[in-house]
């Protein structure tokens, strides 16, 4: 019974943190941004002839705007889209649910991890809901990211490997299974699995002298075999995405942590919100300085972690990257949670009064930040993001989508991003028609290409001064492209503006007349 204090606990908390991640979960964020709406597509695709967009049966790497992500996501998408339908709640639905496994795996991992330690499982506890109620974390799992779910698939990785001992040997051949595995969920496993694997080689080094030579040799095949196939499609992509210290650096700035969040993406963050709990301002400073002066058996793997967590993402292209560098937010909680266990044990010892003050005061404030980051999630951000969420697409499709046959040819704007893909997962469009036209014509530089036209839709930027003499078209435009004084209402009839929810004018749509 003992072994079992801290595990219902961690069950109910794992419980809450799914419970707030599916409220309103196809609702916000606000809209799908175009990966999220590729991911939904590809999967009803799938689902529905066993290929992708592009006719490939059941691939292992998608296409997709030119560039190429590994598939598991996609088959994840499919399970929850043979229940739910093609929607939004559908396409975050892995996300979410991975996102919340994370948080009981997270108490596993630190529970064997400090095992020797007399407060360990208090810590993983601690541990596990401060990564329930992360910004951070709660962000990247209430939206289509597969990184929520590559997150998942590495703690349970580290917890099989840790778990591998005695009549548990076969665990490591479980645990290359899962990391793996990782390589087929996100890109930046190419670059994070191997180094946390580097990590548990050096770190553990004794336990692996211990194992038989066969099982770590039939794990060592395992993973490579696993991971042979990834790295030679689709090792490239980083070309021109050199290193900097200033980027790596950037992912433990206080502007980052605790003030703004990733301020290069709106889509990765919320308004005047840094990733992490206010109250961690505190608290991890305070962990850090306990761990630094505690001898404490392992702490260093979990230092190791927090510094290559960031790695993956100084190699993009931005000054700073809150999803490339999101496992980041696993080590970052658990030193936050040592920060406040050691705070504890320290009250512990004042008198009761004093000691319940200081435990409800700081609940209290911690719960607060939370509620005040919800207060930004769901009320805020989609009004100051809808613009970088991409919203409007939804309304603007099934607009036309009802009214396209009227006519001749409907031209569809690309200014605001991929337009045809929105077009097909909101009407649903019958993947073995689309897989028979399917053209995506490749950027230049090999990352971002476009769709020109699917039937009578064609998808390109507005160009006024000639597309208004075209008769009997149906035009869907950003505001600057169908400038309203540049509109005569004797062979043009507006039919419909979509707003951003800021109140800026994201789609008008406009027919010309036949005659």
């Amino acid at each position: 019974m003992k072994k079992k204090k801290h595990f219902w606990p961690a069950v109910l908390i794992t419980l809450f943190a799914f419970l707030i991640r599916l409220y309103r979960l196809g609702q916000v964020p606000i809209s799908l941004h175009w990966d999220e709406a590729a991911w939904g597509y590809n999967a009803y695709s799938i689902l529905k002839t066993g290929r992708d967009v592009y006719g490939q049966i059941l691939p292992f790497i998608l296409k997709s705007f030119g560039d190429y992500k590994p598939a598991f996501y996609v088959y994840l998408v499919a399970i929850s889209e043979a229940i739910f339908g093609l929607n939004e709640f559908a396409v975050r639905l892995p996300s979410a649910l991975f996102g919340s496994l994370a948080v009981f795996l997270l108490f596993l991992v630190i529970k064997e991890l400090f095992a020797t330690f007399k407060g360990g499982e208090t810590v993983a506890l601690i541990a596990s809901f401060i990564l329930a109620t992360s910004p951070w974390h709660y962000h990247f799992s209430r939206g289509g990211w597969e990184v929520s779910v590559l997150a998942a698939f590495c703690l349970l990785g580290i917890w099989l490997f840790l778990k591998a001992k005695g009549k548990n040997k076969g665990f490591f051949l479980l645990s290359a299974f899962s990391f793996g595995l990782c390589f087929y969920i996100y890109q930046g496993a190419k670059m994070l699995v191997p180094l946390i694997v580097l990590g548990l080689l050096v770190f553990f080094w004794k336990k692996i002298a211990r194992t038989s030579k066969k099982t770590i040799i039939f794990s060592a095949i395992l993973l490579g075999i696993m991971a042979l196939p990834i790295f030679f499609s689709v090792f490239g992509g980083a070309e021109g995405r050199w290193p900097t210290l200033h980027r790596y650096l950037n992912h433990f700035s206080s502007r980052f942590l605790f003030f703004e969040g990733d301020w290069s993406h709106p889509r990765h963050s919320v308004p005047n919100t840094g990733v992490l709990n206010h109250l961690a301002i505190l608290f991890l400073p305070l962990g850090a300085f306990f761990l630094i002066n505690k001898e404490l058996k392992n702490q260093f793997f979990l230092w190791y972690l927090m510094v290559v967590a960031p790695i993956p993402a100084v190699f993009s292209r931005d000054i700073i990257q809150a999803q490339r560098s999101f496992f980041l937010v696993f080590p970052l909680s658990v030193i936050t949670a040592f920060g406040v266990y050691f705070t504890f044990q320290f009250v512990k010892k004042r008198s009761f009064v004093f000691k319940w003050a200081v435990i409800f005061i700081l609940s209290f404030s911690w719960l607060f930040s939370f509620v005040l980051f919800l207060d930004q999630f769901f009320v805020h951000a989609p009004i100051a993001y809808s613009i970088d969420w991409l919203y409007g697409y939804k309304e603007a499709v099934e607009f036309v989508k009802d009214k396209a046959n009227d006519y001749d040819q409907v031209v569809f704007t690309q200014k605001h991003s991929q337009s045809y893909i929105y077009y097909l997962f909101y009407t649903a469009y019958e993947p073995k028609n689309y897989q028979a036209q399917a053209r995506l014509i490749e950027h230049s530089e090999g990352d971002v290409g476009r769709v020109e036209k699917i039937d009578n839709i064609e998808f390109r930027n507005l160009y006024w001064p000639t597309d208004r003499f075209k008769k009997g078209k149906l035009f869907v435009g950003a505001t600057y492209e169908i400038p309203l004084q540049d509109i005569d209402s004797s062979k043009v009839r507006i039919l419909k503006e979509i707003y951003f929810l800021n109140g800026e004018l994201a789609f008008r749509i406009v027919e010309t007349f036949k005659k």
